[in-house]
């Protein structure tokens, strides 16, 4: 064989193994290119994993969240029935505004009930309550409030209680006669100017009207027509007993 028969045959063998390697070069690029894909695809199934994991935890987070839960209890009213609701919200806060309005007052406010209180005694008035003004007492010839009102009578005139109550004292004062106190819840009332012959001691329970005794001599106002002197204390405080009657 000569010299340019053997060139042509190593030629010949190259281009086969070039060939050769070029397939291989194209298998193993094809092979890592399929590995790379498998690889994106698990990266990528392991990040959407992962964040559905997150998501479930937020939500997890959400449901359990005490402030959440009291807004989900919220009652949901359909926009289509908000207005009949809102009528229906009308009309019941009508009804209890004018039920409050018809409503007997409260049994602990005795003020409130002061239509209810009977006068001692059947007079007019001839002392007011002066409340912190200074009047002038010809008797003692001086200035001082007058804490209490003065219904003229005739000595002798039977006196009723107001108000049922507790008996909380009976005395004889020098300047106001006999006095006889009675106390119903907030209120305290005096009696003052009775004469000896009261008719309730201490302790005892009294109904309204119920007869204390009789009218006799204040000599702290002594130059003043016969009277009964009344005076009413609420929650310590001396108020004008006309108070109880003109409501």
């Amino acid at each position: 064989m000569d010299k340019k028969g053997s060139f042509k045959k190593i030629a010949d063998n190259k281009g086969f193994y070039a060939a050769i390697l070029l397939c291989v070069i194209g298998v193993v690029v094809a092979s890592f290119a399929t590995i790379k894909n498998v690889v994106d695809e698990n990266i990528a199934q392991d990040n959407i994993k992962q964040q559905q994991e997150e998501q479930a935890w937020g939500l997890e987070d959400f449901v359990n969240d005490p402030v959440e839960k009291k807004e989900e209890n919220l009652p949901i009213t359909d926009s289509s029935t908000s207005s009949s609701t809102s009528e229906s919200g009308s009309s019941s806060a009508t009804s209890d505004t004018s039920s409050s309005k018809t409503a007997p007052e409260s049994t602990t406010s005795q003020e409130a009930q002061a239509s209810q209180y009977v006068r001692p005694v059947e007079g007019s008035i001839i002392g007011a309550f002066s409340g912190e003004e200074l009047v002038f007492n010809e008797t003692m010839g001086d200035w001082r409030t007058h804490n209490g009102v003065d219904y003229k009578t005739e000595i002798g005139t039977k006196v009723s209680s107001i108000m049922a109550g507790t008996v909380k004292d009976v005395r004889e004062d020098a300047t106001w006669g006999h006095v006889v106190e009675v106390t119903s819840g907030d209120y305290t009332i005096r009696y003052m100017g009775l004469d000896n012959k009261v008719k309730v001691k201490i302790g005892d329970e009294i109904a309204q009207g119920a007869d204390l005794g009789k009218t006799g001599e204040i000599l702290a106002e002594v130059t003043t027509e016969p009277h009964l002197h009344l005076e009413v204390v609420m929650a310590g405080e001396q108020v004008d007993p006309e108070r109880l009657f003109t409501k």
